[in-house]
């Protein structure tokens, strides 16, 4: 997976160097498509999740980072959460409309039929 993340970033980063040498300055092309990628790919292949959500007995692995950024009610639990990877229960809510708001913090957009 290394390999995925060297190359998504060698491929985006751009130097800048000050002609006096004193300064460097880097900007990474495509910074937010690229994070945006990634973290999708997080999801995808269920890596580096730090807490679960638990849904009439489903289990969701997520990124407190993600969800926390997105809501501010979820970002309210692990704040008071603070254990190393919280299962938090949800309930009055339906598991799949769980899986579509999921969707729409990691991806931004969702499909409803």
């Amino acid at each position: 997976m290394s390999d995925y993340f060297n190359n998504k970033v060698n491929s985006a980063i751009a130097k800048y160097f000050n002609m006096n040498d004193e300064e460097l300055a880097l900007k990474w092309n495509n910074h937010q498509s690229t994070f945006l990628q990634i973290i999708k790919c997080l999801r995808h292949k269920n890596m580096f999740a730090d807490a679960t959500l638990a849904c009439n007995g489903k289990f969701f692995s997520v990124h407190k980072l993600v969800l926390s950024a997105c809501s501010d009610y979820f970002g309210d639990i692990f704040y008071e959460a603070r254990g190393q990877n919280p299962v938090i229960i949800l309930k009055d809510i339906d598991c799949k409309n769980l899986e579509y708001l999921l969707d729409y913090m990691y991806v931004g957009e969702i499909n409803l039929s």
